[in-house]
């Protein structure tokens, strides 16, 4: 309940593109695994920090990193193949750097959070932990692909991977495109549909990883 009122208390204060319930379903993937060292939460598109704010108190609830990566420019501009019937994002949800740390200093947990400026396509190409739980809101297929470069290779046996953007055409079809996950070798995943624009993407767990665990986080 102390949670809640908290989450309460950031949707009050900051300006954000999320539902309440997106958020929550997220956050309970978290909770359902046990975090190895090395793994992590990481967020790709926070705008002023609405959902990063949440997201690091449950990172600080289970001791976690939480990696946030923004370009604090808003959605890179679009090129005509990507205008073409669609909305034009170009420089939607710009917010300064500032904005996202003061209000993870004020409604959230800072210390667990480490910031990433810059384009996706230059800061996510290789990332250098095990992420657990992935959070994409970009608006782009694009910037989404950009940002699966990194985070796929990166994903632990039994990661997730949410997008907020699936009420986005070509988001959705470049999810559902089965040459969207062949250059990673790990299979077609599955997408579940969560709540209003969120899906979430896995794959099968082996019961028995390469680390000595099962699914549950027991060492055997």
């Amino acid at each position: 309940m102390h949670l809640l009122l908290k989450f309460l208390i950031v949707d009050w204060k900051v300006l954000h593109a999320h539902s309440p319930a997106e958020i929550v379903a997220v956050i309970a993937a978290i909770t359902e695994r046990a975090f190895w060292p090395g793994e992590c939460v990481v967020e790709a598109g926070c705008y002023q920090g609405g959902s990063s704010v949440k997201l690091s108190l449950a990172c600080q609830l289970f001791r976690c990193p939480l990696h946030i990566y923004d370009s604090f420019e808003g959605v890179p501009p679009m090129r005509p193949d990507e205008l073409e019937g669609n909305t034009n994002f170009s420089g939607s949800y710009a917010s300064p750097e500032d904005v996202l740390r003061r209000n993870l200093s004020r409604y959230g947990a800072a210390s667990q959070c480490y910031i990433h400026k810059g384009w996706f396509s230059d800061t996510m190409k290789s990332l250098p932990y095990r992420t657990k739980v992935a959070f994409i809101d970009c608006d782009l297929a694009r910037s989404t692909s950009d940002a699966l470069s990194g985070i796929v290779p990166s994903l632990s046996e039994d990661g997730s991977v949410f997008s907020q953007d699936f009420h986005i055409p070509p988001v959705r079809e470049f999810l559902r495109a089965e040459t969207t996950w062949i250059r990673f070798g790990r299979g077609i995943p599955e997408i579940d549909y969560q709540v209003r624009n969120l899906v979430k993407i896995s794959w099968p767990v082996d019961p028995q990883s390469a680390f000595g665990e099962d699914i549950t986080g027991r060492l055997t």
